[in-house]
C-alpha cells in the first residue's frame, strides 16, 4: 500500500484522497468531465511531460493531448478561489505571504558577486524564487 501510494503521488503530485476531492469539485463545477483526462492533466502538471512521452503513455494523439491538458489545467485553475483560502484578514488590508518556495543552488556568480545570491537555508551560492 505504502508503494502504491507514493507511485500515485510520485506521477499525479498528491495522493488519491486528495485526488478525489478535487474530482468532486470538478464534477460539481463542470457536468462532464472525464476521470481520465483529469488524470492526463494532473500528471502534465505533475511531470511535464513531452507530447510524445504523453502519446505513448495514454494512447491520444498530440493535437488530443495538447487540447485536453490545456481544458483540464484551466479546469483546476478555476476552482482556485474557492480552494485557496487565507482566513481572517482584512479585506481592505494588503498582506505580503510567502506561500512557497524553491531553493536553486548555483555556482557563484564571478561577474556579478554579491550577498544577494546567498542562500541560507543550503548555506551556499543559490537563487530563491
Amino acid at each position: 500500500l505504502d508503494k502504491n501510494l507514493e507511485r500515485f503521488r510520485a506521477f499525479y503530485g498528491v495522493g488519491p484522497n486528495a485526488t478525489a476531492q478535487l474530482m468532486y469539485d470538478l464534477k460539481e463545477k463542470y457536468k462532464d468531465i472525464n476521470y481520465s483526462d483529469c488524470l492526463m492533466g494532473m500528471s502534465w502538471l505533475k511531470l511535464y511531460l513531452t507530447l510524445p512521452v504523453m502519446e505513448g503513455f495514454w494512447k491520444k494523439c498530440d493535437k488530443n493531448i495538447s487540447k485536453i491538458v490545456k481544458d483540464y489545467v484551466s479546469r483546476i485553475q478555476s476552482l482556485k478561489d474557492r480552494k485557496i483560502r487565507v482566513p481572517d484578514f482584512h479585506p481592505d488590508e494588503i498582506y505580503i505571504i510567502s506561500v512557497d518556495g524553491i531553493h536553486f543552488v548555483t555556482e557563484e556568480f564571478l561577474l556579478n558577486p554579491s550577498s544577494k545570491w546567498f542562500d541560507f537555508k543550503k548555506n551556499s551560492p543559490g537563487l530563491v524564487s
